[in-house]
């Protein structure tokens, strides 16, 4: 369509064509508006909103763009449009032709700077901030690794084999837990077929099976079988995990997604406490082909373990501030059981030509080290994840290179298959600074300037100090509208919805500092370091999907 500017001519008087340029104008500010309008709701805070749950709505979809190219177009936005970019420097363009994918198990794609591969209804991005360096420009190479996972084809859902096991001791009767716990039970029940497997435990210092494993059949019986304990008690957790894996292989079956969704607010006090025995228990329950999930209530429980267990079992890990939040968040467990599209998901990133990795953001990283893994588990339907890695070359000579392989290894549900996919993303030496300089990925170096602010942040926050926190914030504030408008300007989807994700973190940090006070109270303090902790987790597992149909919500 044609734009002009200028004088109006008799032709766009003020008849019909006139009137049609109107319309024009008016539905270019509409989509404007639809554009920024998620802004503005984000920046919104309703008293009884809260903020650390899974949001469940996406952000918006860019109009008319059916796929956002990936490319290393670093040209600044405010003179250039997306559609100026290059054909050496874009591939997979809405223009371009579908990829296709060979057959074998092991693919590898190859491209400089950057990558991308689409597999197994899994799509992996790779990133460097710049294409050359120089001995001081950048002070370090960032290295993006975009994953997420949407369905091409519909898919028969597996039957499953399912054990709740929910924290039955005395604390669970603070902020009405227990009965929460129960309504969540109640959901899950009612979303069940008649072909899955479901076993009911509560436990304090001892398991009780309130239900054994059993077809979802007579649902009025589990529902009585929920009125019959009341919280109180001390936590024996590891009875009530084998408790669970007994339940779940008595009714062992071929095909069957096998998981235990674990519900607690506190310490193991009772059976076996040490963090590493929980964790080995879960890790070969998992190498039998039983998944665990966590969900942690309140702030009196240990995030590093539940974490821990989820990790080990190829499940989610899920924090819960308070007890009306269980049944969303037990809900929103189960829905993504339903959408497992990949399991034992595994990202591998190995530095190449000599480079180290130096830093993993959101990790803790003692030493430089070659190579760095992360553990994903199930990867579901809906569901992505973002990862920063800093990497430091290894020479400045003429010709020399830094870069990294990033090998995605996964289990097929459908096929059975493990598959492994490879790309690689380098950069060379350069004697001039100003190449190095006009190189950088704009993408890359926005989104990690947006997380080092949100990580100042937090670090201000939960350190106590306002005035760091208010310099954080504003520091936010200038990097997330550097990115939106970039992310607008060359229509990446991705980077939008990232910076939307941040802005929603961002916002929980700002309604923390201004309830909490910065001296005192261990309560708050703890619950700033489960909500930190849980932001770092969702930027890698992040499922902006809603919870499942809820017909019937009995009470317990």
């Amino acid at each position: 369509m044609k734009c002009t500017n200028g004088r109006r001519s008799k032709e766009h008087g003020s008849n019909g064509h006139g009137l049609k340029r109107r319309e024009r104008r008016l539905k270019r500010d509409v989509l404007i508006t639809l554009i920024l309008l998620p802004v503005t709701l984000l920046g919104c805070r309703s008293a009884n909103q809260n903020h650390d749950q899974l949001i469940t709505s996406p952000p918006p979809t860019l109009p008319e763009v059916a796929l956002v190219a990936f490319s290393d177009d670093n040209t600044p936005p405010d003179n250039t449009s997306s559609d100026n970019t290059s054909s050496d420097n874009k591939q997979n363009h809405p223009s371009d032709p579908p990829a296709t994918h060979p057959s074998p198990a092991t693919q590898t794609s190859t491209m400089q700077q950057a990558a991308e591969i689409i597999a197994d209804d899994i799509t992996m991005r790779a990133a460097l901030s710049h294409a050359n360096f120089t001995r001081s420009i950048p002070d370090h190479l960032i290295l993006k690794v975009d994953l997420s996972a949407a369905s091409t084809t519909p898919r028969t859902r597996k039957p499953l084999n399912l054990a709740l096991v929910f924290d039955r001791s005395g604390s669970m009767a603070d902020d009405r837990k227990f009965n929460h716990a129960m309504r969540a039970a109640n959901i899950v029940f009612e979303n069940l077929s008649d072909h899955d497997i479901v076993s009911l435990i509560a436990f304090n210092q001892k398991p009780s099976v309130l239900s054994p494993a059993g077809r979802a059949v007579n649902k009025d019986f589990l529902r009585f079988r929920l009125r019959q304990f009341g919280p109180t008690g001390d936590t024996n957790l590891s009875a009530a995990i084998l408790e669970a894996f007994a339940q779940i292989e008595s009714k062992n079956a071929e095909g069957q997604m096998k998981r235990v969704i674990l519900l607690t607010d506190g310490l193991a006090n009772r059976g076996i406490t040490d963090p590493e025995k929980l964790r080995k228990l879960v890790a070969a329950a998992h190498e039998r082909g039983i998944g665990v999930s966590t969900l942690g209530c309140g702030t009196e429980f240990s995030e590093e373990v539940l974490s821990s267990l989820a990790k080990a079992g190829g499940g989610r890990y899920t924090y819960v501030r308070s007890g009306e939040q269980i049944p969303t968040a037990v809900s929103a467990e189960l829905n993504g059981l339903l959408d497992v599209l990949a399991q034992n998901a595994k990202i591998d990133v190995r530095a190449t030509a000599g480079a180290s990795i130096t830093r993993v953001y959101g990790r803790f990283l003692t030493t430089p080290t070659p190579s760095y893994s992360f553990e994903l588990g199930d990867m579901r339907d809906g569901e992505r994840g973002s990862f920063l890695l800093e990497l430091t070359p290894g020479s400045f000579d003429t010709d020399s290179s830094a870069g990294a392989d990033i090998t995605i290894t996964l289990d097929n549900p459908e096929t059975g298959k493990r598959n492994k996919y490879t790309i690689h993303a380098e950069s060379t030496f350069t004697a001039n600074p100003e190449d190095a300089r006009s190189s950088t990925n704009k993408n890359v170096q926005v989104y990690a300037n947006i997380i080092n602010a949100m990580e100042k942040a937090e670090e201000a926050i939960q350190g106590r100090d306002i005035q760091r926190f208010k310099e954080a914030h504003d520091l936010f504030g200038r990097y997330y509208e550097i990115a939106r408008k970039h992310a607008i300007q060359t229509r990446d989807q991705q980077l939008l919805n990232q910076t939307f994700l941040l802005r929603h973190f961002m916002a929980d940090l700002s309604d923390a500092s201004a309830q909490t006070p910065m001296h005192g109270h261990d309560d708050a303090q703890k619950q700033l370091r489960k909500g930190a902790d849980y932001r770092r987790y969702l930027l890698e597992h992040h499922r902006p999907q809603p919870a499942p149909q809820q017909p019937h919500q009995p009470q317990p």
